[in-house]
């Protein structure tokens, strides 16, 4: 069998024939070949089959369609596409699929070209290069899983391309690679490598002038598109061809460039240059108006508080501090609570105890029309950020993630890890040494980091919550001992998300007061659809949060939504959706991970009442027999536990 995404989705079986599949079926094994030999999340899954817009029944009908993938792509294809939780995986070889041919082609080469072997090297590159049938993933209509993989592989491209022809560079074969390098430096002016190589190979055939020319075009992109001088591996090639030199460093293994001094480390480094000279300032700008969180703002600033920042702590005590465990924090808390908000403004009152760098990266654990960054896209970004050349950054995540440490090894840098989905997201972007603090936001509560400072976060008080409504509507519109204002910022939850669009409504609706924007939110069934000011909306937001669930968490939600009452325990949850006691139990206990309910005693659980409202509305799309059914299993288990109750009552009056 073969199967094949470097162009249209291809795939042969045993003997050979091809098998065409249905649009959804074909992107559903697009998404499975991205991640091969990977578990991909069945809610994963509905995002990229439906392109970030999945509809609410997603993930059964996934598994409607696994069903109808494996009987169209026949027995011996459709063995290798197996369930394990908490979704799919397709196992292939090598051999069998053409991106993990690729891959192996692309380390071949590479490690061939670093050994010295030319031969070889060129050889790899040439077949790897070959693979590609068209631009990868042509029909499949999916930008969202294109986004999730052609960086990379285009990378992987780029990376075979220049190790072919640095092969053949040092097996002289110098004029034939004109053209080909052409090419490349024209497709690709803001890789400097091609340019390089691009002059080497003029010159050494003798093209002293047109290599000049090519140094004059190449700088003349990068000062015109990024506003910076060409590098030093490029302005040394071009400083030989002025003295009139043809032989480049024909026969030194490693760049086929000269080696060039980096100012201030001391060192020839051929193509590297020095990642020390970038002092990343990545922080997004403070949120303005933020009110409260004092507590948490105090246990952040407590962090970094070590003996390291003392002006008289010497070398070697810096040393031993830095070898200790990385400082984490983890913030969690329900959607639009204010993590990242918290999480900016505490960073950048710490900043000028982390001179060496400030780093951001948004994870898009929950971002609509995004899938969750994998750790190697992760890495790639923090890499660069630090200064790393893209053709520098290793194919494989575990060495990609030795070099991320190195590069923060004896450094004072802070990390802001936003909007994580899992621990796992997180674990390989945590630096080795105590030097650096990492700031990490989820919705949901990361105890698998067994080291962080875990805060959880809490709506906020009255008067901090009338605060912000008023400080972001404006002093004209609110005034501070107002009772509407009080009662507006309880309609809204106290939920810092709800509190800014509710004020924004109120700033940007001059004919409206208080009372009418406090009658439009009364309505509880309304609610939640009311809070929407354009991009920002609850339901959008609050969708994210349920979408990330799997289908027995989803259908309890939905349950949740026809509860009576405020709370309940887990044997009226059992009632609700038809489930044993104890798996109800972890059911909720997993729901108030997710930070989507509020274990407020043991056994008991209450929901945010604009969570209410959004589980009520989602409800509201079940099948009404279904839905009767539920309510009505809900009160025949209170008037049981109720008549249960009244028993010995009755016998001690």
């Amino acid at each position: 069998m073969r199967l094949g995404i470097l162009g249209p989705v291809l795939v042969l079986d045993d003997a050979g024939e091809q098998i065409h599949l249905a649009v959804r079926q074909r992107t559903l094994l697009a998404a499975l070949l991205v991640h091969v030999n990977r578990t991909v999340p069945v809610h994963q899954l509905a995002e990229l089959v439906w392109d970030g817009a999945a509809p609410h029944n997603a993930q059964r009908t996934i598994r409607t369609y696994v069903v109808r993938l494996r009987h169209d792509l026949g027995p011996a294809v459709a063995a290798r596409v197996v369930t394990h939780s908490p979704g799919y995986l397709i196992r292939l070889e090598p051999a069998e699929l053409d991106t993990l041919e690729f891959e192996a082609l692309c380390r071949h080469a590479g490690a061939a070209l670093g050994a010295g072997s030319g031969n070889e090297a060129s050889s790899a590159a040439t077949e790897a290069l070959g693979l590609w049938r068209d631009a990868p993933l042509l029909d499949v209509p999916s930008q969202l899983l294109r986004e999730q993989c052609l960086p990379r592989l285009e990378q992987l491209r780029l990376q075979a391309a220049e190790d072919g022809a640095e092969a053949r560079l040092r097996l002289g074969e110098h004029d034939g690679l004109v053209p080909q390098l052409r090419e490349l430096a024209g497709a690709f002016p803001l890789r400097e490598k091609f340019h390089v190589q691009l002059m080497t190979a003029l010159a050494r055939a003798g093209r002293r002038a047109e290599a000049l020319a090519a140094y004059q075009n190449a700088r003349k992109v990068l000062v015109g598109e990024l506003g910076i001088e060409p590098g030093p591996e490029l302005r040394a090639v071009h400083e030989f061809v002025l003295a009139g030199e043809r032989e480049l460093a024909r026969d030194r293994p490693g760049d086929g460039v000269p080696r060039v001094e980096v100012a201030g480390t001391g060192v020839g480094t051929g193509a590297q240059t020095s990642a020390a000279a970038v002092v990343p300032r990545h922080l997004p700008s403070a949120p303005g108006h933020f009110t409260g969180r004092q507590d948490e703002l105090l246990i952040l600033a407590t962090l970094p508080n070590r003996p390291m920042q003392s002006d008289t702590q010497t070398v070697a005590q810096a040393q031993t501090d830095a070898a200790g465990a990385v400082v984490i924090s983890a913030i969690d808390g329900m959607a639009g609570i204010g993590k990242t908000a918290l999480a900016i403004h505490a960073a950048h009152r710490l900043a000028e105890s982390f001179p060496d760098g400030q780093l951001f990266l948004d994870l898009h654990g929950y971002t609509k029309g995004h899938a969750p960054r994998t750790a190697d896209q992760a890495l790639d970004f923090l890499l660069r950020a630090l200064g790393v050349p893209t053709e520098r950054i290793p194919l494989d995540g575990e060495l990609a993630a030795a070099l991320y440490r190195q590069r923060l090894a004896e450094t004072r840098t802070l990390i802001v890890l936003d909007n994580a989905a899992t621990e796992a997201q997180v674990r390989p972007l945590l630096p080795g040494t105590g030097s650096c603090l990492v700031l990490i936001t989820s919705r949901v509560r990361l105890k698998g980091l067994d080291d962080a400072q875990i805060i959880s976060l809490d709506l906020l008080a009255e008067s901090d919550a009338v605060a912000l409504l008023r400080a972001v509507a404006g002093p004209d519109r609110v005034a501070p001992e107002d009772p509407l204002a009080g009662e507006i910022a309880g309609l809204c939850g106290y939920l810092p998300l709800a509190l800014r669009i509710a004020a924004s409504l109120l700033r940007h609706r001059p004919a409206w007061g208080l009372e009418q924007l406090a009658g439009q939110l009364r309505d509880r069934r309304r609610r939640v659809s009311a809070l929407s000011d354009g991009e920002r909306g609850l339901p959008a937001v609050f969708d994210l949060s349920y979408l990330s669930l799997d289908e027995a968490h989803r259908r309890l939600w939905r349950r949740l939504g026809l509860i009576p009452g405020p709370d309940l325990d887990a044997y009226a949850a059992a009632a609700l959706a038809e489930l044993a006691p104890e798996r109800a139990a972890g059911l909720l206990e997993d729901l108030v991970d997710h930070n989507l309910l509020i274990a407020y005693a043991p056994g008991r659980y209450r929901l945010h009442d604009l969570l209410r409202a959004h589980a009520h509305t989602l409800a509201a799309a079940d099948p009404a027999p279904e839905s009767e059914a539920a309510v009505g299993r809900l009160l025949h288990y209170y008037a049981h536990t109720a008549r249960s109750a009244s028993v010995p009552i009755a016998r001690h009056p």
